[in-house]
């Protein structure tokens, strides 16, 4: 949980240098939004998951961003889904079925994300 947690905070960080970056309005209203939402989503995650589960020591976390590319961008939300969804599958093989429809609500920002951000 701790990988997936630190992983969806980077994403909600380099969604925002991003949408900063980028010069194209559509992307600039797309990341916003993802950054927003990804942050209660990722809050609302982790309490569900230390409700039931131990307390996640963060420790030292080191993290670098991309810059700016519509590249990066795509490449970006596509690992970030892949990566998602296979920590959902560990989750769900611990049968944590609740934790489980979090993660969900995740994924459905990720794809919409990935959606509007074909939009120009």
């Amino acid at each position: 949980m701790k990988k997936l947690a630190v992983t969806l905070f980077h994403a909600r960080q380099q969604a925002h240098f991003w949408h900063l970056e980028t010069k194209s309005f559509a992307e600039h209203k797309a990341l916003n939004e993802f950054y927003d939402e990804i942050l209660n989503l990722t809050d609302e995650l982790l309490e569900a998951y230390l409700g039931k589960n131990e307390r996640i020591n963060f420790g030292e976390i080191k993290m670098t961003f991309k810059s700016y590319s519509e590249e990066n961008v795509n490449d970006y939300f596509k690992r970030l889904e892949n990566f998602v969804k296979s920590s959902r599958k560990k989750i769900e093989e611990e049968k944590n079925f609740d934790i489980v429809s979090l993660i969900d609500d995740i994924l459905v920002l990720i794809n919409k994300t990935t959606y509007l951000l074909t939009l120009k």
